[in-house]
């Protein structure tokens, strides 16, 4: 309030009034440790806690069909697959590629023997214990033993109270860290959620510790 009702706002004051102009050039980083009570999810109004809507995701354990398979194994099942001169294997139409440990689903896929380098467009889904992610492209690396999607919505069904969002990137490394860039993060609905955790950069760890880097100006 700069003014009150019948009184002149002495306008030359201003220009001594101590303010603050953001600098655009000037860069915050945050470090945030996630962190969830345990009854989070099944909290009731009438603690003073949130009540949170879940959203439903598929799950790895009920899609699966492999059954002690090896690390080696691969299984491709489409409606169309084709193999070229270079040795590129081609699969179209409800492709699901399976590993022991993985499952991936898109309409279309192409998977290199040589390089180990899937990549997989069009309403893909990556279904692992840990992870149940979709995603509009993305793939993974068997020799490198990496994960990389793009325009992602991702879910933690392994959490007690699972945390779920969105990432633009999502990268997950050989020591199974997680790096989302940018991303949103909660553990209530994606599309209504009751909070979010947004950062530029989110690092999550295997033991279900969330670092968020938050850069604002």
């Amino acid at each position: 309030m700069i003014a009150k009702i019948d009184k002149e706002l002495d306008l030359e004051s201003l220009d001594t009034t101590p303010s603050r102009t953001a600098d655009a050039s000037e860069i915050v980083e945050t470090e945030i440790i996630i962190s969830r009570r345990e009854d989070f999810l099944t909290a009731r109004v009438d603690q003073n806690l949130p009540v949170c809507i879940d959203d439903e995701f598929e799950s790895y354990q009920n899609q699966k069909t492999l059954v002690q398979a090896d690390d080696d194994t691969l299984e491709v099942r489409s409606d169309e697959q084709n193999q070229d001169e270079d040795g590129i294997f081609f699969a179209s139409g409800n492709v699901e590629i399976e590993r022991a440990n993985d499952l991936v689903k898109s309409d279309r896929a192409q998977f290199n023997a040589d390089t180990g380098v899937l990549q997989t467009e069009g309403n893909v889904k990556y279904l692992t214990e840990d992870l149940t992610l979709y995603a509009e492209e993305g793939g993974y690396n068997s020799q490198n033993d990496t994960v990389f999607f793009s325009d992602t919505t991702y879910y933690f069904p392994g959490q007690d109270q699972p945390g779920k969002g969105k990432a633009e990137d999502l990268f997950v490394d050989d020591e199974g860290l997680i790096y989302l860039t940018p991303s949103s993060y909660t553990t209530c609905s994606i599309n209504y959620p009751d909070w979010e955790l947004s950062s530029s950069k989110t690092i999550l760890y295997r033991d279900e510790i969330g670092v968020m880097r938050l850069i604002y100006s």
